[in-house]
């Protein structure tokens, strides 16, 4: 019995140095390198959630989106959906600069598309407008100095707010809205096939959207990394907000579930943020929602719909407070290891840090661009994140 007991001992003990080992300490720096350009009229852009936007070769690409231009949702503002194209060079001197106005506009408003970036340039897939979402898949790329808009083949249904990721010549597409319905659906669209059409493969354990999803190696393959995001059922009275990792392994073709877990065993919850694939085995995540402001205000609109016996004033005022004085999103830096499966945080932002739109490495760090700070409060910067180990 003793030394069975030791054996146990040892080998935890492996694992741990193991675990610690696999571990690569980051530092990071970050800042506002540059705001998206002014109106038209020249007042300044209140920023876009959501925008198709990515990377052709030097340049930084920010397309439609949406926002509150006039006044806050809360108080009655309407969401308008965006077509202007922007492109963002930079310069010798080190500086950035816009096009001196957009270089065009979408053949129709878009927003919360899932945008990855392809060696042909960066792929905008579904997305919706106000005529709900939107089944198109869309490349854009310079040809001889100029944008070219080319369409790829359509989704097998229209889904927006779903996530992306790109190995080898295939691109994956998890989860999502298709026409307020969040879907568990699991995409593949083989690139090396120019006739090829979207596959639809097993479905995601669970229905998602605004999950973190990227490629990365798992320690034995590259891997489907969805991470987080949330949920609403017809019948739910609120959303709920996951603490689950799904893997999919295309060797296996095959989902694995994992706890999105910190060291000291907290379980995350997370939605809404950006993530890019870091090193050999890690993911970093940044910002995020966790949803507990998001269900206090909906279930202010739950007792709002109700049509007895609410003092509708007075819960519209606490709605208002609630929603006027939120703190923002996340700041954190998040790393994922995903041969622990553990996660930690190695640091804090100093500014807001925008939900519901992309990040991706340029210019030697991670870009993230405009979106969300607030319940309908847009930010109109471009962040840059350098991770350095």
């Amino acid at each position: 019995m003793k030394k069975f007991y030791l054996i146990i001992m040892i080998s935890c003990t492996m694992f741990e140095l193991h675990a610690q080992n696999i571990e690569t300490k980051y530092t990071f720096t970050s800042k506002r390198i540059i705001d998206l350009p002014s109106l038209d009229n020249g007042e300044p852009n209140p920023g876009v959630a959501g925008p198709i936007t990515g990377i052709i070769g030097n340049n930084l690409l920010v397309a439609g989106g949406a926002n509150f231009p006039d006044i806050p949702p809360w108080i009655g503002g309407k969401k308008m959906f965006q077509s202007k194209i922007y492109l963002l060079k930079r310069l010798k001197s080190g500086k950035f600069q816009w096009s001196t106005k957009p270089i065009g506009h979408l053949s129709e408003p878009v927003a919360y598309s899932s945008n990855i970036n392809i060696p042909e340039g960066i792929l905008a897939l579904g997305g919706e407008n106000e005529s709900g979402s939107l089944k198109s898949v869309k490349l854009f790329q310079i040809q001889n100095k100029k944008l070219e808009i080319s369409e790829y083949p359509e989704l097998p249904i229209p889904v927006s707010s779903a996530g992306a990721a790109f190995i080898g010549n295939k691109v994956f597409l998890a989860g999502g809205v298709s026409n307020n319905k969040v879907l568990n659906n699991f995409y593949l669209l083989d690139l090396s096939n120019s006739n090829e059409q979207w596959k639809e493969l097993k479905s995601i354990p669970i229905p998602l959207s605004n999950a973190v999803v990227v490629a990365q190696n798992d320690g034995f393959e590259e891997c489907i990394f969805v991470i987080g995001g949330r949920y609403r059922l017809e019948g739910d009275d609120l959303t709920t907000y996951s603490d689950k990792i799904f893997i999919y392994s295309p060797s296996k073709q095959a989902w694995r579930m994992t706890d999105f877990i910190a060291y000291d065993g907290t379980k995350i919850k997370l939605a809404a943020g950006t993530g890019v694939a870091i090193g050999q085995h890690e993911i970093a995540i940044f910002g995020g929602d966790q949803g507990d402001i998001f269900n206090k205000i909906e279930d202010f609109n739950n007792k709002l719909a109700m049509t007895e016996n609410v003092d509708r004033d007075k819960l519209q005022e606490e709605k208002v407070q609630l929603v006027t004085h939120h703190p923002g999103f996340k700041r954190d830096v998040l790393i994922y290891n995903t041969i622990s499966g553990l996660s930690r945080i190695i640091g804090t932002l100093p500014c807001a840090v925008p939900v519901t739109t992309s990040a991706f490495f340029w210019n030697h760090g991670v870009v993230i661009v405009s979106g969300e700070i607030k319940p309908g409060i847009r930010s109109p910067a471009l962040i840059s994140i350098k991770i350095s180990n």
